[in-house]
């Protein structure tokens, strides 16, 4: 059973806009009204200011991931920081749920996991994510 507009061959009559001027290029056996703006200068420039942010996202991680190096090589304290860092390296799952508790506990002095997600997030180009929401778990 067929749905698909093309499969079923169903004619459908656009109103003049996008839509019809899509399906003209679409139909086009030879391809040849498939003529874009390619916007090489304007695609080059926005590569280059995504790079340049990225680099600087990567020298926050960076930054973080000596952090964390450092802390780790710490004698366990009563805090366990040390095995929160290597759980937590490890395990999406701890890794959101500990950065979600800093969200929720609102305390400015220890974001870390928080200040982690965020940057995760924000490579990722996304807003700062649900960090309650279930998802499979992913352990490393």
């Amino acid at each position: 059973m067929a749905t698909d507009e093309e499969q079923a061959n169903i004619n459908v009559h656009y109103i003049t806009g996008f839509g019809e001027l899509a399906s003209l290029i679409a139909s086009d056996e030879d391809q040849t009204t498939a003529v874009y703006k390619r916007f090489d200068k304007l695609a080059a420039r926005d590569l280059l200011y995504y790079e340049c942010e990225l680099l600087e996202l990567e020298a926050l991680q960076n930054q973080y991931d000596r952090e964390d190096a450092l802390d780790a090589r710490k004698p366990d304290n009563a805090d366990n920081l040390q095995w929160r860092i290597r759980t937590n390296a490890r395990d999406w799952v701890s890794f959101k749920h500990r950065a979600a508790q800093e969200a929720e506990a609102n305390d400015k002095s220890d974001e870390r996991w928080k200040k982690r997600m965020d940057l995760a997030m924000e490579v990722r180009g996304s807003p700062p994510a649900e960090l309650d929401a279930p998802h499979a778990s992913s352990t490393v």
